[in-house]
């Protein structure tokens, strides 16, 4: 099993990340101890590059300008969703703005911000809500490199989750951002950003390659840094 999946990964010598293979194996991981073990061997190893990439690094700095004694580390362990799904996010955000990086079985990877807002595992929906209210304030605003990278893009992905509507998700316009963060009632779960399918590469061709796939996600956060950095500001700021 190991040689297979060892020859699946590799191709002259370079690690691919995202290739059909990695996803195949990535639906079919529950199904053999090998598979699994492969699976958390090889997600460990995604998540302590991206933790050491230098944008990535800087999101815990970001947040303890306003949260006193927070996390130092930058994305914590995955999360398995149990829909062929896993996710990782920054240590300490899951009722803030939460930096979020995600994988699905279906060949497809999204970066972004999500919002988390039930009360499972200790959340904090108030709390949440307080800083979904300072992110739309921030998205109103015209304030140069604040918010740029949202209004330069022309299509953000965008899901969402509620017992009322279900699951959801859409690509939306920059214009549109406001209005989807403010129009749900009650909603448990909030994601924006970029999602890419690694079928469909033609923008982004080499995702493929750990060195390309660090360099497309370092480079999101770096751009939305600021972005971030002002959400938490307000959020501080307000009473």
């Amino acid at each position: 099993m190991y040689h297979k999946l060892k020859l699946f990964i590799f191709i002259n010598g370079v690690f691919m990340w995202f290739s059909n293979e990695f996803f195949t194996l990535l639906n079919n991981a529950s199904k053999t101890q090998d598979d699994t073990d492969w699976l958390n061997q090889t997600l460990n190893s995604i998540k302590d590059k991206i933790n050491s990439c230098e944008n990535i690094q800087k999101l815990p700095e970001i947040r303890r300008k306003y949260v006193k004694r927070g996390s130092r580390r930058a994305l914590g362990s995955w999360v398995f969703d149990g829909n062929s799904h896993y996710y990782i996010h920054t240590v300490g955000t899951r009722s803030e703005l939460q930096p979020n990086i995600g994988v699905w079985a279906d060949n497809r990877i999204r970066v972004g911000y999500g919002f988390e807002l039930t009360k499972a595992y200790f959340g904090n929906p108030e709390k949440c809500h307080k800083f979904m209210e300072s992110a739309v304030k921030v998205l109103s605003n015209r304030q140069a490199n604040i918010n740029s990278h949202w209004e330069n893009c022309s299509n953000i992905y965008v899901e969402s989750y509620s017992k009322e509507d279900n699951y959801s998700e859409n690509h939306i316009e920059s214009s549109s951002m406001i209005d989807f963060l403010t129009s749900f009632e009650k909603p448990e779960w909030l994601f924006f950003g970029h999602v890419i399918n690694v079928n469909e590469t033609e923008s982004i061709p080499s995702i493929l390659d750990e060195t390309s796939s660090l360099k497309f996600i370092d480079t999101f956060f770096g751009e939305t840094s600021d972005f971030y950095g002002a959400v938490c500001e307000i959020y501080k700021s307000t009473p």
